[in-house]
Order: structure tokens, then sequence, then C-alpha cells
């Protein structure tokens, strides 16, 4: 029995003449080429694929703060906006200076 569904065993294949075996062969050989052929068309346009994904995914990203766009052509979403809301500490209080005593 064949390792693998549809294809003939060993056995199978040790039966048959010379010329059956040089048939099956070039079968296999044509079958190689068709595939192999295939297999770089696929793995080329993966590559395009994957490229076009990269410059949209990097595309997706800009916005007027990270690119040479005007700001009207940012989409309609809300970009988050910095808290104004700082501390005391980061304000200063308020122009106001605490008197220190130095030790004498």
């Amino acid at each position: 029995m064949s390792a693998v569904p549809g294809l003939p065993s060993a056995e199978q294949l040790s039966a048959l003449p010379a010329a059956g075996l040089a048939v099956r062969l070039a079968g296999a050989y044509r079958l190689i080429a068709e595939l192999t052929g295939q297999v770089e068309r696929l793995t080329a346009l993966n590559e395009r694929l994957s490229a076009r994904v990269d410059e949209l995914e990097r595309r997706a990203r800009q916005d007027s703060s990270t690119s040479s766009r005007p700001p009207s052509s940012d989409g309609p979403h809300k970009k988050e906006k910095r808290s104004t809301d700082r501390s005391l500490r980061e304000r200063g209080s308020g122009g106001r200076v605490s008197s220190r005593v130095i030790p004498e």
C-alpha cells in the first residue's frame, strides 16, 4: 500500500516495465515543474501584497502631526487632547514665593 493515498506503492512501481516507469517519471517531472512555477508566482504575489499592506498601514498612521499633510486632511475622528490640568507643583504657586528661614 502507498504511503500517500492515490499514489502507487514501491512494490507496485517495481512491477511496472521500464517504459511504464519512464512515462510516470516524465509526468512527475512535468507536475514538479508546474508546481514550482506556481509556488514562485504565489511567492511573488505574496511579497507584493505584503508590501502593499505595509504601505497602507503606514499611510493609515499618518495625520497632519506626523506628515506634511494639512490639518483639514485629517479624518473626522477626535484627536486625543493633552490634559491642560497640571498640578500646582508644575504650574508654580501663582507667583508667590515662600519665605525660607536660613539657619544661622
